[in-house]
């Protein structure tokens, strides 16, 4: 029976079309895997490639999704492999022109009976796809049982425009069938050690039963095997540390909370993490794509092991930082000028309310002067994070100060500083503590959605949704 049912899989995989969903005008990638499906020497696997591909006034979501396989199907094509184009945050693909979540894609999936069974392969061209915590939770199981393979990048992918970006899905858009057999057979290491680059680029192939990477590789383990199954990476947790070192000493770790403090003078901003967008600082100084800072170094270690988390807490007493909150560190630029650019005219109203508290005097007996430092929040696209960070957690403070010395409910020239210290909180949160609750993730690139913050309270009103 057994025999079977693998026969009857392997006879049925890859025989429809690939499905490009676009998310950053990538024309170049679109065209390699149309070259890779047409040079295929599989009699048995389609050369069709269909593309999604959404623009700044009509953005893709998963609206536009359904729509476009509604059609396809009403055209009687058949799609066995998804590729998405973008950036990937923890089960959510984002792009210049649109943005879908794995969970949306499932409950699509689920309506739409042909696909979920045709459906055998996924492609993640974006970064940290391929991670065990995303094999895990985004883009296997949780979209189709009938997945048995998604191809893409343990940590940093190659920048769109890099050569090895389109040879590679030029490859896997050409032998999806072998890839997809190979997992069902369990014959995965070879397949994927033929492929250019894949240890280099720490390509990873996620499984039903494991992981195919290199990246998780334990040290001195020079064989051909590339397999590691979720229970060998489950135990291997007690190896688990961003450090390589006993928990929260490192020098690695030292760093990380002296970018998050700013410090010294050598901390004043994290260091330059050149991929094109808003985090390259435009001084010439960023080291070139494929070099990490040693905070980038740290957040590779973090999104690698992140299903190790909780457990390594436990058995250590020390918990590492969410890798979603040392993202928005490793891309702090970003993060401040989109929240700059969000938040401008709430912003603009808090300082302007900071402002006018000014020097005032208290009731008495006795009246006493009290000099009220405002604490202004500094334009966001240019200051520091040092100054940034001054600036929220010295708002709160000097606002906490002032409360304790009024009396309840008082106000100070028809301000309310505890509605004042929402906001407050709010901006300390975003900005100093990098909540990931406060900033979307679309952030670390640029504004796409329109979102803003949940965290804020703009004066008189609440947060848009109170964090934890």
């Amino acid at each position: 029976m057994k025999i079977l049912s693998l026969f009857i899989l392997l006879s049925s995989v890859c025989m429809g079309d690939v499905l490009m969903i676009d998310m950053n005008n990538s024309t170049n990638e679109n065209e390699a895997c149309q070259e890779g499906a047409n040079s295929t020497k599989d009699a048995n696997q389609s050369k069709g490639v269909q593309v999604l591909r959404g623009d700044k006034s009509n953005p893709l979501d998963g609206a536009s999704l359904e729509r476009k396989i509604s059609e396809l199907e009403a055209q009687g094509i058949s799609v066995d492999t998804i590729v998405l184009s973008g950036h990937d945050g923890n089960g959510h693909f984002f792009g210049e022109n649109g943005e879908i979540m794995s969970s949306e894609m499932a409950d699509i999936v689920s309506r739409h009976p042909k696909l979920k069974a045709s459906l055998t392969m996924m492609a993640l061209w974006g970064c940290y796809g391929t991670t065990d915590f995303g094999c895990q939770n985004y883009w296997m199981k949780s979209i189709s049982p009938n997945i048995q393979a998604t191809v893409g990048f343990v940590v940093q992918s190659p920048d769109n425009t890099q050569e090895y970006d389109t040879t590679l899905l030029k490859e896997v858009c050409s032998r999806r069938n072998e890839i997809v057999s190979s997992a069902i057979e369990g014959s995965l290491s070879d397949t994927f050690h033929s492929f250019p680059g894949v240890s280099d680029w720490k390509v990873g192939i996620c499984t039903k039963d494991g992981l195919c990477s290199d990246a998780y590789k334990a040290p001195g383990d020079t064989s051909n095997n590339c397999m590691h199954s979720y229970e060998e990476l489950k135990n291997r947790c007690s190896e688990y540390d961003p450090d390589k070192t006993s928990p929260g000493n490192h020098p690695l770790t030292k760093e990380f909370e002296k970018y998050m403090t700013a410090a010294d003078k050598d901390h004043v901003d994290p260091p330059c993490d050149k991929t094109g967008d808003l985090s390259d600082a435009g001084d010439g100084k960023c080291p070139e794509l494929g070099e990490h800072s040693k905070l980038r170094y740290f957040y590779d270690q973090a999104a690698m092991w992140e299903q190790c988390r909780e457990q390594y807490a436990t058995e250590n007493g020390y918990e590492y930082p969410d890798p979603n909150q040392v993202v928005r560190l490793v891309k702090f630029k970003a993060i401040a000028t989109n929240f700059g650019a969000m938040e401008a005219d709430e912003i603009r109203d808090y300082n302007a309310k900071l402002k006018t508290l000014g020097r005032f005097e208290l009731p008495g007996p006795p009246a006493q002067v009290f000099d009220f430092n405002p604490n202004t929040i500094p334009d966001l696209s240019k200051a520091s994070r040092a100054e940034i960070i001054t600036s929220t957690k010295g708002g709160k403070e000097e606002l906490e100060r002032l409360i304790s010395q009024i009396p309840p409910g008082a106000t100070v020239r028809g301000i309310d500083p505890r509605k004042m210290l929402v906001m407050a909180d709010g901006l300390d949160l975003s900005l100093r503590q990098l909540d990931p609750a406060c900033t979307d993730m679309t952030w670390v690139h640029q504004r796409i959605n329109g979102e803003k913050s949940l965290c804020l309270a703009p004066y008189g009103g609440s947060p848009r949704w109170p964090p934890k």
